[in-house]
């Protein structure tokens, strides 16, 4: 949650004598069905809560209280759809199996927010450092919206698309320059991984000095796809880096990275 924002609802319940606390990244809480059941959305199709003006482009969030709120026991439209299948046709990797059901071993968005990502499926993700947006892109009621200038929200202006090898090689401090806030509620390490993943799908030699120092990084998951990157773009820098890490490495999964990099890069 936006400290801007959590700290007026903290200000509102306590200057009435209630206690509130910020909802903490990982921790549980049915937002979603709390959303529609409160009125603010419906669902659609790709399991996201889509609210009249702003669509699905919104962030769900919660604060915990002791204050006693009213309920409306009143109807809710669970999804307002009709027979539109354009989010589950356009999924690259049909994480969307049927109508309001999502895989998230197959989602991009819950890959890039840590989760495991699939050997052969990691081309799919592209340059992409968090999200992934293509089912909310086609969606028919996100495209009918006013753009975002229009509402009196003021924006981060921070960039889209960083340089991934200064990202790949910065340390906190570089990234709370360059990044905007969402991007940076995620753990270093899960960034780092999704930088090297990203720069393994451009398939750069230039890029394979960057690669080679982020085999010396103290996280495993980081490691593992600075090797995959390697194994990507291939050649005798790349190769000798890998031989190399792999005997010092003492992760079980990225030395088994590695060795897959390793034949890989033969194949080139």
């Amino acid at each position: 949650m936006d400290e801007y924002c959590y700290q007026v609802i903290k200000e509102y319940l306590n200057e009435r004598g209630y206690n509130a606390v910020k909802r903490e990244r990982g921790q549980n809480m049915p937002l979603k069905p709390l959303a529609v059941k409160a009125g603010i959305g419906v669902y659609g199709k790709n399991s996201l809560v889509h609210a009249d003006g702003f669509g699905s482009w919104i962030y769900l969030e919660g604060v915990i209280t002791d204050a006693p709120l009213e309920a409306e026991d009143r109807p809710y439209k669970l999804s307002d759809c009709g027979d539109c299948i354009a989010c589950i046709e356009a999924c690259p990797t049909n994480a969307i199996k049927e109508p309001y059901k999502v895989m998230p071993s197959l989602c991009i968005a819950e890959w890039l927010d840590g989760a495991p990502i699939p050997r052969e499926l990691r081309k799919k993700v592209g340059t992409r450092l968090t999200g992934c947006e293509i089912c909310q892109e086609v969606c028919p009621k996100n495209q009918r919206l006013i753009p975002r200038r229009h509402y009196p929200v003021e924006i981060e202006e921070k960039s889209d698309s960083p340089e991934l090898i200064s990202l790949l090689l910065g340390d906190e401090n570089y990234y709370k320059t360059v990044l905007p806030n969402h991007v940076l509620q995620m753990d270093i390490s899960t960034l780092r991984r999704n930088v090297a993943l990203a720069i393994g799908n451009i398939c750069d030699p230039t890029t394979v000095p960057a690669l080679v120092q982020a085999l010396s990084y103290s996280e495993p998951k980081v490691r593992l796809y600075a090797a995959w990157a390697l194994g990507r773009i291939g050649g005798g820098k790349a190769r000798e880096a890998l031989a190399r890490s792999l005997n010092s490495e003492v992760d079980l999964e990225v030395q088994k990275e590695i060795k897959a990099a390793l034949q890989e890069c033969s194949k080139a």
